[in-house]
């Protein structure tokens, strides 16, 4: 009802007795952006903030780039999702709501020839459970700390301690 609300629906309908809702997102690139993925990383950034703030007492935005197109020493494009200044690391962050599989090569060929960051400073959040067994395996395929989007906060919380 607060997307609908908010404008991003053209319909919305809930079928009490299917327990379903039925819509139509509005035909707008940042609406579809939003609702593809977009939302993960506001939450991603809103985590970061709140946590940021209670383990140093202050959040600036400047340590944060969200979204950053970036070009690459080779020329290249590239995007992430968000880049975290703390005071003696970078630490980068990508969200993945789903087909994350597709994105295995370029995250390890991103930190591998570019970022060279080790996978405690690099790590890519996942919507839904997933397992310590899954967890690992992605891992070492990424190069990167594998979580599910609830464990996000807690694992800032102690990268930020340790900084």
């Amino acid at each position: 009802t607060m997307l609908h609300s908010s404008g991003f629906l053209s319909t919305f309908e809930y079928l009490r007795h299917r327990e379903s809702i039925l819509f139509d997102p509005q035909e707008d690139g940042h609406v579809q952006n939003f609702l593809t993925g977009g939302w993960l990383e506001r939450y991603v950034l809103q985590v970061t903030r709140q946590v940021v703030e209670k383990r140093t007492g202050a959040w600036h935005y400047e340590q944060a780039l969200s979204c950053a197109h970036l070009t690459l020493p080779d020329q290249s494009e590239a995007e992430f999702d968000m880049l975290l200044g703390t005071a003696d690391k970078v630490l980068w962050v990508e969200c993945k709501t789903g087909d994350w599989q597709s994105y295995v090569k370029h995250f390890r060929t991103i930190n591998a020839q570019f970022l060279h960051l080790p996978p405690t400073q690099a790590v890519l959040v996942l919507l839904g459970e997933v397992d310590e067994i899954d967890k690992a395996s992605n891992g070492e395929l990424t190069s990167m700390t594998v979580l599910d989007m609830l464990e996000f906060g807690e694992w800032l919380s102690r990268t930020i301690v340790t900084a």
